[in-house]
């Protein structure tokens, strides 16, 4: 194993607290005809007319008036940039804007701003139904014409935002009948999906948009979620205070400040001292900490799914572009071993697809058949001529830091070392999270043919979005890491399909098809820990998908005061 230095990395960290002060309402739905896009449920959708209705506002939290400042640790802030559109969002971006559908804690979609939604028989013509007195952090109202603007920015080729594929290569055309009502017509086929994109677009003011220009919106934002920013500064912190107007639950906290902190060690000094309330740690400081006084430890319900993208293989000659490869490097991972000695058990194997779980609609056990089997692992690499057909044999790692993930770039130390075991030559290489996903986008041919690791997140739920898959299956996703003429043709007769049992058997052998690629490695399932002091109270972590965006953004159940 080699390792070089080309790039420098910070230690990005993508917000895992970013909606840590919010108790937000909890979702229900009312019964109606089936949703033709929730996921835990799809494989029973019909072809009626559906119709979700949202979680009533809520004024208060738990009888508690806001009041003190919660202080969250993260390692990164992102990106200095508060616009929705760019690949790499600032990490505070949730806590300020929303979405009009989210998922809730079952990975049913649930509406957010939207106050119903509901989908034609013919799957051509979506209509979202805004709830009534939502306010931005300006005092303007939402309407239907900040969600047109919204939805067209995405569309627009100005949007680098993974969710924007699936808008452009669904919509039509958009109309407002009123300033309640947004009507999206579908091309043809229809995408039955929809929704799942429409949960990661957050929602912007077009008024104070147009008003104010881009530079000034994307440094001073004004939203409608539960919180407004008053001071950023960058690499340092961020500081917010609760949205008194906030449609929904108020947050228990008076302000929020969000702290830059890179160092592990650094963030436990700060709980200790009593300077920060919720801080992310490593599994071996939690197996340290679980039995110490002054705080808690916590840990989450979703799990944090780390993987391997095999980036652009098919782009060009070297050793990945041989499935037989890629079929070796996935069995040549000791994934119990990693569980039980990495992860210090806080966690379980998770082979195959990133993102996807037993809990998810249609899932095909197929992803788990992965074992360890390093002689099997040999002897494909026998088969593939490995390493003497290449003039360049060597396989790099491109080692990032993304979401509260420290422990990245020593993961990839320990795959580094499985795949020298079987006799695959590799190289480490240091970049920073941010670089190098703006490298893997442009198809830089530096990237092409590495390894990329990725982190697939709210997966303790039965959230699945289907746009994710298509993301990462079909030659149509945003992160390069599929190709497959087939594969492509049964995805997109899936996501058009309005039989529901005929649209299960096409995600069964789509799942199947992607499997057979070997192109997205999957290695654990990781339940995050955390130490909060002792001014935090009911609070168990992140629990289930929300938002979206470029970032893998998670929500949170919210974060009461003892």
């Amino acid at each position: 194993m080699r390792t070089r230095g080309a790039w420098s990395f910070p230690g990005l960290v993508i917000a895992a607290a970013m909606l840590a002060a919010c108790a937000q309402p909890a979702p229900t739905t009312t019964t109606t005809t089936n949703t033709a896009t929730t996921p835990a449920n799809a494989g029973n959708q019909t072809t009626s007319t559906a119709a979700t209705a949202a979680p009533k506002p809520a004024t208060t939290t738990a009888g508690q008036t806001a009041e003190g400042t919660l202080r969250v640790t993260l390692g990164d802030l992102g990106a200095e940039s508060y616009d929705v559109i760019i690949p790499q969002v600032n990490n505070v971006i949730v806590l300020i804007y929303e979405p009009l559908l989210r998922y809730d804690p079952q990975g049913n979609l649930v509406p957010w701003l939207a106050e119903s939604y509901s989908m034609s028989p013919d799957g051509k013509l979506w209509t979202f139904n805004l709830r009534k007195g939502v306010k931005w952090s300006n005092g303007d109202e939402l309407t239907s014409d900040d969600v047109k603007f919204t939805f067209e920015r995405y569309i627009s080729d100005a949007s680098k935002s993974p969710w924007s594929p699936l808008h452009r290569q669904t919509v039509d055309r958009i109309e407002t009948p009123d300033k309640y009502t947004v009507q999206v017509y579908s091309k043809d086929p229809p995408y039955l999906f929809y929704p799942d994109a429409v949960q990661g677009t957050f929602i912007i003011h077009k008024d104070y948009f147009e008003k104010v220009g881009l530079d000034t919106f994307i440094k001073q934002p004004v939203g409608t979620g539960p919180w407004t920013l008053t001071n950023f500064t960058p690499a340092v912190s961020a500081e917010l205070t609760a949205n008194k107007d906030y449609w929904g639950d108020k947050p228990v906290w008076d302000k929020l400040t969000l702290l830059q902190v890179s160092e592990e060690s650094t963030r436990i000094a700060m709980l200790k001292r009593g300077e920060a309330d919720i801080v992310g740690v490593s599994n071996d400081n939690a197996v340290k900490l679980r039995d110490s006084d002054g705080f808690q430890l916590r840990q989450t319900k979703a799990s944090t799914i780390p993987g391997l993208f095999l980036t652009g293989y098919w782009l060009q000659p070297g050793p990945t572009s041989d499935v037989r490869m890629r079929e070796a490097m996935d069995l040549a991972i000791n994934r119990q071993e990693i569980v039980d000695s990495f992860f210090k058990g806080f966690g379980k194997p998770a082979a195959g697809n990133i993102s996807l779980t037993e809990l998810h609609w249609g899932f095909d056990p197929i992803w788990y058949s992965i074992k360890y089997d390093p002689a099997r692992a040999k002897q494909l690499l026998q088969e593939a001529g490995y390493p003497n057909k290449y003039s360049d044999p060597v396989v790099r790692i491109f080692s990032v830091v993304q979401s509260s993930a420290t422990w990245e770039p020593e993961l990839m130390q320990v795959i580094s070392g499985y795949w020298e075991g079987v006799g695959i030559r590799t190289e480490i290489v240091p970049m920073d999270f941010t670089a190098f996903r703006s490298s893997w986008l442009a198809n830089d041919a530096k990237i092409m043919g590495g390894v990329a690791p990725w982190m697939g997140v709210g997966s303790g739920s039965a959230a699945n979005s289907i746009p994710a898959q298509q993301n990462h299956m079909t030659s149509k996703g945003v992160n390069i890491s599929g190709n497959d003429p087939q594969l492509d043709k049964d995805f997109f007769e899936m996501v058009a399909e309005l039989d529901a049992n005929k649209r299960l058997a096409l995600w069964k052998t789509v799942q199947q098809e992607a499997f057979a690629l070997h192109s997205v490695l999957g290695i654990a399932r990781v339940f995050d820990q955390y130490a909060v002091s002792e001014e935090v109270g009911d609070w168990s972590g992140l629990d289930y998908q929300s938002g979206g965006s470029n970032a893998m953004v998670l929500g949170l159940t919210g974060v009461k005061k003892r």
